[in-house]
């Protein structure tokens, strides 16, 4: 069989959109005309005013919150991938973990306040002279200087303090101190 010229195809498709006009089908749009049409007959006069006014009863419910649902739904049911999506092979590297916090420092005392000044011998002590901002303190082994500070031990090189809030030993070198500051 030979295929029609070019030219005719357009001539087939109006044809073909003729009969459809002029001899619907028979679905939904069918049936209600037909109705109309059955009723115009019954009536036996075309007139402006419908035969009979629909009853709200008979007019079709339609629920569009549903309808909207059902849509919602099937669209989320739906995942499509995107064919064209970028793709990386790269590997993101462990996170690396912090370090475990470090320890708090351990306490200090703080630096001696006090410049020794000399020492004498008051029998049977041995007096020291320290010397703190405009203060001078006269001590001897076993006091306590302002609630902070206890004077350990005086020897002929330094003089030992112990710092009480810590309990932590300090000392105060004698050594290159003047001849007549020290006194016996």
């Amino acid at each position: 069989m030979k295929w029609p010229a070019r030219k005719t195809w357009p001539f087939i498709g109006l044809t073909a959109v003729a009969v459809v006009i002029a001899f619907p089908p028979t679905g939904e749009h069918g049936k209600a005309a037909a109705k109309v049409n059955n009723d115009l007959q019954q009536s036996g006069s075309v007139s402006s005013e419908p035969a009979t006014k629909p009853q709200p009863a008979q007019q079709e419910h339609v629920e569009l919150e549903r309808l909207s649902q059902q849509k919602n739904n099937a669209v989320s049911r739906k995942t499509v991938a995107n064919a064209f999506s970028p793709t990386s092979w790269h590997v993101a590297p462990p996170r690396q973990q912090d370090p475990p916090p470090q320890p708090p420092p351990i306490p200090t005392a703080p630096p001696l306040p006090f410049t020794y000044m000399g020492r004498y011998e008051d029998p049977p002590k041995l007096l020291v002279i320290l010397a703190m901002g405009n203060k001078m303190y006269t001590v001897s082994a076993g006091e306590v200087i302002d609630g902070n500070y206890r004077v350990d031990r005086i020897t002929d090189s330094a003089v030992e303090l112990v710092y009480l809030p810590l309990n932590i030993s300090q000392s105060i070198s004698t050594i290159g101190v003047p001849e007549n500051a020290q006194h016996r």
